[in-house]
């Protein structure tokens, strides 16, 4: 199989069943989930199914970077990994991210958005997302996860235009 992008709607990935990865993970954070996306994908891949490998793949590269919250260093890494997502892509992305039932998952995805598209409501998702998340995950114990997510809902309401 050739590497092809494949455009994606919004029906591809009810199609693809993806919300069975997530359901079936052990975690309920964001990297959790990129290794079961990459086990799919590549299964897509073997048998052929373009569709299914693209929507697997969007989701690797949503949720694969770590969160790096270091001085002035963008949130992904100095590397822009989500240059490589297309504009067809985000717009199926942004008719599903109100959807995403994981809040992890749908804070990623809207941080996503807003990194590549400045679309005001998927900021205002990703923030009040991220927020819920700290506070369901706060853990004094492991205190890096929550922490974190509070630092990005600050550091995404400081990137919005007054």
């Amino acid at each position: 199989m050739t590497e092809t992008v494949y455009p994606l709607i919004r029906q591809d990935f009810n199609d693809c069943d993806w919300q069975s990865v997530v359901n079936a993970g052990s975690s309920k954070l964001y990297l959790a989930y990129s290794p079961c996306f990459f086990d799919k994908a590549t299964e897509a891949k073997r048998v052929g199914d373009l569709k299914v490998y693209t929507v697997y793949t969007l989701f690797i590269t949503s949720t694969y970077p770590h969160l790096c919250l270091h001085g002035k260093d963008p949130p992904f890494g100095p590397d822009n990994i989500f240059i490589a997502i297309l504009n067809d892509h985000l717009t199926a992305l942004a008719k599903l991210a109100p959807e995403v039932t994981d809040p992890d998952l749908r804070a990623r995805i809207a941080d996503v958005l807003w990194i590549k598209k400045h679309q005001y409501p998927m900021v205002q998702l990703a923030i009040h997302t991220y927020l819920d998340v700290a506070h369901a995950i706060e853990n004094p114990d492991h205190w890096i996860e929550w922490i974190q997510r509070i630092e990005r809902a600050f550091r995404l309401a400081a990137s919005i235009d007054k």
